[in-house]
């Protein structure tokens, strides 16, 4: 039971990170579900980066909030741009997996 909950909250998780980076709430939750904590880790990858300086902004935005840059308008393609994976962000995937697995195994052993 507990491993279920905490596939739900992965689920509710990664839908409001990936929903406020402007992609599908509903993929990200049924990814966070299926996924768990990988999942929610993934969702911090989701959206788009400015090409300026790199850092992750919302998919609609005209100017960078980081640098505040005006971007250049995206143009509408059939083949979706390959995701790069900043540093940061492999940190806080391998922070999520970590937390993740030490919650699972305390889960387990307070269950046994």
């Amino acid at each position: 039971m507990p491993f279920l909950i905490l596939w739900v909250l992965c689920g509710i998780a990664a839908a409001a990170i990936a929903s406020s980076r402007g992609a599908s709430g509903l993929v990200w939750f049924v990814a966070g579900a299926v996924f768990g904590p990988i999942g929610l880790a993934l969702a911090f990858s989701s959206g788009a980066c400015c090409p300026f300086c790199r850092s992750a902004i919302h998919l609609k935005a005209t100017v960078c909030p980081k640098c505040t840059r005006e971007l250049p308008p995206v143009e509408k393609t059939e083949e979706a741009p390959p995701h790069e994976i900043s540093g940061k962000g492999l940190v806080i995937i391998l922070a999520v997996v970590i937390v993740g697995i030490a919650a699972l195994t305390l889960a387990y052993v307070l269950g046994t």
